[in-house]
Formats: structure tokens, C-alpha cells, sequence
């Protein structure tokens, strides 16, 4: 009579075991509820600083599409993301980079004649003489464009 090893009193011990390990692996719906209600229940900029947390922490990115995530993973991750004194740090770094606003750049002047172009481009004219002269003023506008700036002289334009 020999021996096998594994018996059939150890396999079905390993299949009790590791029936127990993926019950407790799986995340069902309810518990998934339960378990992330403090992060819904934040309102205002903390409410949405600390969801765009969790989504970020359970994106596929970190968990991966096939991984699964335990329930105590779980807890810690909406533990971590429903900390007030973290989303407070969070909410003041952020509101500091809002608040002081900064300097204002100049335009080029090609910046301006581009906008002035825009602003005679949009603009409609309703007599024949309106159109000849939003024409006339757009040539010109294209000109000093083209020819890098100087209105009359330079780069081939001859003075009129």
C-alpha cells in the first residue's frame, strides 16, 4: 500500500482554504458602497479632490484590468483619499497656485496686426464703398504683415 501525497483530506482542506482566500478577495458591490461612503460623502473641493484620488488610485494604471483588490486594499486606499488633513494640504497647494495670478505678456506688434486683421476679417460692409475700403484696409494689413513689418519701405515695397 504506498503513500500519495497529497491526501484527499489535505485537498479538500487546500480547497476549503483557498475558497475562504478568494471570498475574501472579492469586492462586491454592496461592500464596495460601504466601504467608500466617506469619500462620497466630502462636499465641496475636498469632495471632488478626494474622488479624483480614489479614481486615480483604482485606474487600471495602478491596479491593472485583471488584478483583483481586497477589501482591506480597498480601505486603505479610501482611508488615504478621505484623510482631512491631506485634503487639506492638497486644497491649499492647489487654491495657491490660483491665487497669485501672475504677469501679463505684452503682444508682438505682429501679434496686433494678426488681431486686427481677425477684427477686419469679421467685419461686415454694406455699401460698395464700405467694401472697397474693408478691401483696402485688409491689403494693407496683409502688406505690413508680409513684409515683415515695415508698412511702406523695405523688403521690396516701394514707396508710393
Amino acid at each position: 500500500m504506498a503513500f500519495d501525497y497529497p491526501s484527499v483530506a489535505t485537498e479538500k482542506k487546500l480547497a476549503k482554504k483557498k475558497a475562504k482566500k478568494d471570498k475574501e478577495m472579492k469586492v462586491t458591490e454592496k461592500d464596495f458602497e460601504k466601504i467608500t461612503k466617506p469619500v462620497f460623502n466630502k462636499k465641496g473641493p475636498k469632495g471632488e479632490i478626494s474622488f479624483d484620488q480614489l479614481d486615480a488610485a483604482l485606474s487600471s494604471e495602478n491596479i491593472g484590468d485583471g488584478k483583483k483588490i481586497t477589501k482591506k486594499g480597498l480601505k486603505n486606499i479610501v482611508d488615504a483619499a478621505s484623510d482631512d488633513k491631506q485634503l487639506t494640504r492638497t486644497k491649499r497647494s492647489i487654491l495657491r497656485h490660483y491665487k497669485s495670478g501672475g504677469r501679463v505678456k505684452k503682444n508682438s506688434s505682429r501679434m496686433n496686426k494678426l488681431e486686427e486683421l481677425g477684427r477686419v476679417d469679421s467685419e461686415k460692409a454694406y455699401s460698395s464703398k464700405g467694401k472697397k475700403n474693408l478691401k483696402a484696409e485688409k491689403t494693407r494689413i496683409v502688406k505690413s504683415l508680409n513684409s515683415r513689418g515695415a508698412a511702406k519701405r523695405g523688403h521690396g515695397a516701394e514707396i508710393k
